[in-house]
């Protein structure tokens, strides 16, 4: 499911309660997506909102099902809907800025890639092996003209080019990552779930990488463990583990986690800016040295000409 569509369900949910208007009949009444007239079915037959979404894990994540839950639960259902609406609303913005930052390198790898299958596999066999053939370099021609060499030496090129984006894209996805857990376990805590269950839920939104990392950490908490010693042990931001040090009692947490969250998106627009200005140096070196390789494999049988060089 898109998140834009569940954010314009979740702002409808916010403005029926605060009408206090029926919600099976308002979203019924809604546009929008086929599922919302089979949750609004479900309400009709009793099921309460968190049961209704429950029915659905593919399209509601834990966090999304928990903030509702909460949402219901608490005395201002409408102000918790809102503030769930908020969450969605700065996840996707994240999502959708991190995206845009990688389309970039994504593209300059692909133009890279191209460059390279150009020269190698056109330009390459059909200027080189005739130089060579004419200049009695028989190895060189035999080599040029190989297709499986041509290949290997594309994917040399490629795999090249990736390595030198390697790392910049995976600052930028950590980063991101540690921007939407923060986010998203504060306004967990801030709904009153408990930190252990935050913790789990929180954990969906994050990538592979650190996505076992903090489902480990809300095993540790239903384990007693303190927050600010699990923290203190994982790579994660100093931002983070400071916040959980300083202000890990009572209603300071949350607060402290959503200036976390905060600070590490304006860090990300910035390491966004700074990784995208390197990246693209990067890769022209590297498609310079492609250039530079076919350039000498082609002034070799000019200079070698006529001589009984084993090229």
């Amino acid at each position: 499911m898109k998140t834009s569509e569940l954010l314009d369900v979740t702002r409808q949910l916010a403005t029926l309660v605060r009408l206090g208007f029926p919600l099976a009949e308002g979203l019924k009444r809604a546009d929008g997506p086929q599922w919302l007239g089979q949750l609004a079915k479900d309400l009709e037959q009793g099921d309460d909102l968190p049961q209704a979404l429950a029915r659905r894990p593919r399209l509601f994540s834990p966090a999304y099902r928990g903030l509702v839950e909460a949402a219901m639960a608490s005395s201002q259902p409408a102000q918790e809907l809102d503030r769930l609406s908020q969450w969605l609303e700065r996840v996707e913005q994240v999502r959708c800025k991190t995206q845009a930052a990688l389309a970039y390198p994504t593209l300059l790898l692909g133009a890279v890639t191209v460059l390279g299958a150009v020269l190698l596999l056109s330009v390459f066999p059909s200027t080189i092996v005739p130089l060579a053939q004419a200049a009695k370099m028989t190895t060189l021609a035999n080599l040029a003209s190989s297709r499986l060499l041509l290949l290997a030496l594309l994917a040399i090129v490629w795999a090249g080019a990736r390595w030198l984006l390697a790392p910049p894209v995976a600052r930028i996805r950590r980063l991101s990552d540690q921007v939407l857990w923060a986010r998203t376990l504060a306004t967990l805590l801030a709904a009153g779930k408990p930190l252990p269950e935050s913790l789990t839920m929180a954990a969906e939104v994050a990538g592979p990488e650190l996505g076992e990392t903090f489902r480990s950490l809300g095993e540790q908490a239903g384990q007693g463990t303190e927050l600010a010693r699990m923290l203190a042990g994982q790579r994660l931001h100093p931002l983070l583990v400071g916040a959980a040090q300083h202000k890990a009692e009572g209603d300071k947490l949350p607060l402290a986690l959503f200036d976390c969250a905060d600070l590490m998106e304006a860090e990300l627009e910035h390491l966004h800016k700074r990784e995208l200005a390197l990246a693209e140096p990067r890769l022209l070196a590297g498609a310079g040295v492609v250039v530079l390789l076919v350039l000498l494999l082609a002034w070799l049988p000019v200079v070698f000409a006529g001589s009984d060089r084993w090229f």
